[in-house]
């Protein structure tokens, strides 16, 4: 790691956000720093990624400092964050630093197992196996994901049978030959072309769309609300003119993926802010969420389960207080 940005994160770890001039900091530092500040500002999706990319940078050093500046919460939320870190280091095929997390206490092996298939180490694969990971289906859909057709064929014949998943895998990384591969097996069936197609519309992939719409993936909406998730207008206007007219999923869509203009353009259509509010929670933004409330959305029971579902712990709290307000309102 940077020993500049480590000085600056550790110096400021334990000052208040509205003390630090963010934008004198160049632009890496400003992203390290917005996320380990004062976490109660950001959402956990941030704070998982950040382990995420720690582990998988193998940068010890930096997963001590999360682990410090976040020991008061829950063991179940740490624990979880660790996973992250090891699903990172079990990616880039760093063992060390796979070896120091699980001392630590990350115990998802087959996340584990997902991410060594995801990154091609095979010795890792074996080695996660042993040690009791045991979901063949997450093994290939790493592999198919990060297409090593050597190890997708070698998860099917340790008993992987979820074809879908795989072909998930494969369409989100963009992998036509695995794709194929998944097409010819006797154990896939048509109705799963539709995840197909969200996964392949989430990965920008023009070619793969076309292909699944061909082979007979009709639900629209999973095109559309995958586009509008990762903010592809091309592809929403696509699937609009192949008659998708969901709007209230593609405001779901846009705001789970954080696109405020989508979201925009998807209110203008008519959606309500209702699912806006429970994209917003399952994506954990707070800006958009108090924007939706704005708007007049105020199912918040129903916006705390995506909340939780997303892992989003700190907008689960928020989330409790208003509807708590909203009942004393009624």
């Amino acid at each position: 790691m940077n020993k500049h940005i480590f000085r600056i994160i550790s110096t400021f770890l334990v000052s208040p956000i509205d003390k630090i001039n963010l934008s004198r900091c160049n632009k890496k530092i400003h992203h390290h720093l917005k996320i380990f500040i004062n976490a109660k500002y950001w959402s956990s999706l941030s704070l998982s990624k950040t382990f995420y990319r720690a582990g998988k940078g193998g940068h010890i050093d930096l997963i001590e400092l999360l682990i410090l500046k976040h020991e008061s919460l829950p063991y179940f939320i740490q624990s979880h964050m660790l996973d992250h870190a090891l699903y990172g280091a079990s990616k880039n095929g760093s063992k060390s630093v796979i070896v120091w997390l699980m001392a630590k206490g990350a115990d998802n092996l087959n996340k584990a197992l997902q991410g060594a298939a995801r990154g091609g180490h095979q010795d890792l694969v074996e080695m996660f196996i042993s040690k009791g990971a045991n979901n063949m289906n997450v093994g290939l859909r790493g592999a198919a994901r990060g297409g090593h057709q050597d190890l997708v064929e070698m998860f099917i014949t340790k008993g992987a049978y979820d074809c879908s998943i795989g072909m998930y895998g494969a369409a989100r990384g963009g992998h036509q030959d695995i794709v194929d591969l998944f097409i010819e097996s006797t154990m896939f069936e048509e109705t799963d072309y539709t995840s197909a197609l969200y996964a392949a519309t989430k990965g920008n992939n023009i070619t793969l769309i076309k292909l699944f719409l061909d082979k007979g993936a009709k639900n629209l909406e999973w095109g559309i609300i995958g586009a509008a998730m990762k903010g592809h207008k091309d592809l929403i206007d696509f699937f609009i003119l192949k008659g998708a007219k969901d709007w209230h999923l593609g405001l779901e869509g846009a705001a789970r993926g954080g696109k405020r203009k989508l979201c925009d353009f998807f209110l203008d259509k008519g959606a309500s802010p209702t699912f806006g509010l429970y994209g917003a929670a399952r994506g954990g933004h707070r800006i958009l969420i108090d924007f939706f409330i704005s708007k007049g959305a105020n199912n918040f029971k129903e916006a705390l389960s995506h909340a939780f579902y997303g892992g989003h712990y700190d907008i689960v709290e928020i989330l409790r207080k208003k509807q708590k307000i909203n009942k004393l309102k009624c």
